[in-house]
């Protein structure tokens, strides 16, 4: 049976031609109505981010669907166990850390004698936010995935991202989509990240997918804020932005997606 991750996926690309109709009808009306061009471009930058932040919550909820269905609580990858159980026993301060851990050893401990059904709400962040790096990096960290930038970061993907053509981008976007796909077909995963060279390196600077995500929800930003009533994108770009944002989204999936593959116990 295809997994809660498939099915999402395959919600995803349905959700996305909805920005895909608006930009055909903003090229449309280019060179025929100004205004209603521009409106439109500033339809597809609002819009995108508000695609973006609902993957990253409906992607945990798959998640969690999908771990529930086919582990043990005793079963699922450790970190994922810590950072549910810290749901019940709140933020501790410093002094109390080592309390706290040991709090949270004997909850997990409980949760794993009766098997629990874990919940999505303390893998996302604590309160709606625009996806930015912020965002994301707390999200996959709550999985257990320290920096998933530096995981992004030097990868194959990135030239295609950041310095090949549209073409190159719409060709990587389609290979990799086909993969991540099949790859999260069936549990466990087998979503085999390492072709694309995702794989952690050290990097103390922003990389580039931050700078990125810092860019698009800047413009975002201005636009529902009213800090910019002109629209200042070609619709050749905002059709790029966007197929980076699902090249993003479908790294992100095989990314978390082979962690917990990774990490789940075999024990009995």
């Amino acid at each position: 049976m295809p997994t809660h991750v498939f099915h999402f996926l395959e919600g995803v690309n349905t959700r996305w031609k909805e920005i895909d109709t608006l930009i055909s009808t903003a090229k449309k009306e280019r060179t025929k109505e100004e205004k209603l061009y521009n409106a439109l471009c500033r339809s597809i930058t609002v819009l995108t981010i508000a695609h973006f932040e609902g993957f990253v919550k409906d992607l945990t909820k798959a998640l969690v669907a999908d771990l529930n269905l086919n582990c043990q609580f005793k079963n699922i990858p450790e970190r994922i166990k810590r950072t549910y159980c810290k749901r019940y026993i709140g933020n501790t301060k410093d002094g109390d850390k080592k309390d706290g851990d040991k709090k949270i050893t004997l909850l997990k401990e409980k949760f794993e004698e009766y098997n629990c059904d874990i919940s999505h709400e303390p893998f996302f962040y604590p309160v709606n936010k625009n996806p930015n790096a912020k965002v994301i990096h707390t999200v996959f960290n709550n999985f257990g995935i320290n920096n998933v930038f530096n995981i992004l970061h030097n990868s194959s993907l990135e030239d295609s991202v950041f310095t090949g053509s549209h073409s190159e981008l719409s060709s990587t976007l389609t290979k990799l989509k086909g993969a991540i796909q099949r790859g999260v077909k069936n549990f466990p995963y087998n979503c085999k990240i390492d072709e694309y060279k995702l794989i952690y390196t050290e990097y103390k600077k922003k990389t580039l997918w931050e700078e990125f995500l810092y860019g698009i929800n800047q413009k975002r930003h201005d636009v529902v804020h009213g800090n910019n009533f002109l629209n200042s994108e070609d619709i050749n770009n905002l059709k790029a932005s966007k197929n980076k944002i699902v090249l993003l989204e479908l790294a992100l999936t095989g990314i978390i997606c082979d962690y917990i593959s990774k990490n789940i116990s075999k024990t009995d």
